[in-house]
């Protein structure tokens, strides 16, 4: 047999030849000049005075803040709250200790920097406020926060169905973190099968990410932890180069595997340890967990968890009435989903479930409508109606979102897009009407961005032919003319 080195000299040569006729080719068109050098030194003048950041919740949109105000705000918070605290040191010190921590567990550290903050603002808001962020995609402990993530997703899982299980026959539930709207749905859908709809409630914590105490936050995810560990029996989790984690009982190849005491050390190091920069001081943070640490939703999911399952846990004990109409809440980080629950556990809620240091406030006026995620809920004669709800619309001002085609996007994909936003539409409405007239809108709105009508009413008859689960619940024979 001939070795694979006979054929290098001839692999070269191929290479070389195919490398020359793809720079003769014209595949990169010139570009004609798109700003003036008069229009250069005003956007110069233009970045003196003002920060051009994006908007909360409408990413696509740029805001032009005052840059006094943008950095007196983010000086505010960093030096005038009890989250932050001044540092006085030099950032290579710091990075020298992260790395030196990592190398103990083969954790790479691809950069060697800490994260800086910035601010956006919230102009969906009644009155304006700012929502501030530690960007970590490049930061000395990026590759821990990720493993972490990977552990604490195992965890979260884990924690499902040993909750499931535990509450099967008790008629509630301890675990209420959902990952999206389909919890809340199918618990709406299943009080519509006997038309038993009351009341909904939804409830918001103020803050939360810069509010979770360090001290219970490490006490309270290391007791899941432990759960998780003996529950599953094992002595390592394992996490591969995707950070995807698993249980074993012996360490794997090619990836880090760390025992019960090793996570929990981890855990504590990277709470302990977030820094942040800004104007060339260093600032760390003592109370809660910055939001652009890839773990932080899913440490505030599992601490809130811990609560919520130790106060469903009591009155099980205690037969409680109240963990009975419990059973359908549902939560999304910060935000909480209550349908059919009395007014005197609205009062438990805010007062009884969650520790004194975070706040949480009903949100909704009445108790017949209430909006969750992309969900406007309300109660109509013993049934629950739910259409979508785009916080978007809330702003006071025309929010650039969805594809436009004088952009140079493909035209395939942005119509792809389209029958996306069907889906989308149709899984959130509970009749016929609600969904006409949400595609309705929609179809003004991408006509507006250069979409052809007929492309789009084909594009919908192409999802009304298919009959997807979402479309047939609502009873109607759809015709596209009823779009037009």
């Amino acid at each position: 047999s001939v070795s694979e080195k006979f054929f290098d000299g001839w692999k070269v040569c191929v290479l070389e030849k195919v490398k020359s006729k793809v720079f003769d080719l014209d595949i990169c068109p010139k570009r004609k000049q798109t700003i003036l050098d008069s229009e250069r030194n005003d956007l110069l003048t233009l970045k003196e005075h003002f920060i051009m950041s994006s908007v909360d919740k409408a990413s696509n949109n740029v805001s032009f803040i005052c840059k006094k105000f943008y950095l007196d705000n983010i000086s505010n918070e960093l030096n005038n709250t009890v989250a932050y605290k001044f540092v006085n040191g030099k950032e290579e010190e710091i990075v020298k200790k992260h790395a030196q921590f990592c190398n103990k567990f083969n954790i790479p550290v691809n950069d060697h920097c800490l994260p800086f903050i910035h601010m956006l603002p919230k102009f969906h808001k009644p009155r304006i406020d700012y929502r501030y962020i530690a960007a970590g995609i490049k930061s000395s402990l990026k590759v821990l926060a990720k493993i972490l993530t990977g552990v604490f997703k195992l965890a979260d899982r884990t924690l499902r169905f040993m909750d499931s299980f535990k509450f099967h026959f008790k008629n509630t539930s301890g675990y209420w973190v959902a990952k999206n709207k389909d919890t809340t749905l199918s618990h709406l859908n299943y009080l519509n099968n006997s038309d038993s709809a009351r009341s909904v409630y939804s409830f918001d914590f103020k803050k939360l990410y810069t509010n979770l105490p360090h001290g219970k936050v490490i006490e309270k995810i290391n007791d899941l932890l432990d759960r998780c560990f003996m529950d599953k029996k094992a002595e390592f989790v394992s996490i591969n180069k995707s950070y995807h984690a698993s249980w074993t009982s012996v360490k794997k190849k090619n990836c880090w595997t760390f025992k019960l005491d090793e996570v929990k050390e981890l855990f504590s190091f990277l709470l302990d340890n977030i820094y942040v920069k800004f104007r060339g001081r260093l600032y760390k943070q003592v109370v809660g967990i910055p939001m652009g640490c890839d773990c932080a939703p899913l440490v505030a999911d599992l601490f809130l968890h811990w609560y919520e399952h130790d106060f469903i846990s009591k009155g099980v004990i205690n037969k409680e009435s109240y963990i009975h109409v419990l059973k359908f809440a549902s939560r999304y980080i910060d935000d909480l989903n209550t349908p059919n629950i009395p007014s005197n556990v609205v009062d438990i809620i805010c007062n009884n479930i969650y520790p004194n240091d975070l706040e949480i406030v009903m949100t909704n006026e009445s108790n017949k409508t209430t909006t969750f995620l992309d969900l406007d809920i309300s109660v109509n004669n013993g049934h629950f109606d739910t259409k979508l709800y785009d916080k978007r619309r809330d702003f006071k001002f025309n929010v650039v979102s969805l594809p436009n085609l004088r952009s140079n996007i493909p035209n395939k994909q942005a119509y792809g897009i389209f029958k996306g936003e069907l889906f989308r539409i149709c899984k959130s409405s509970s009749n016929s009407n609600v969904f006409i007239n949400d595609v309705k809108l929609l179809i003004n709105k991408l006509t507006n961005q250069k979409f052809e009508k007929n492309k789009l009413y084909n594009t919908l008859k192409s999802f009304i032919q298919c009959k997807p689960a979402c479309l047939l619940r609502h009873w109607h024979n759809y015709n596209v003319n009823e779009f037009m």
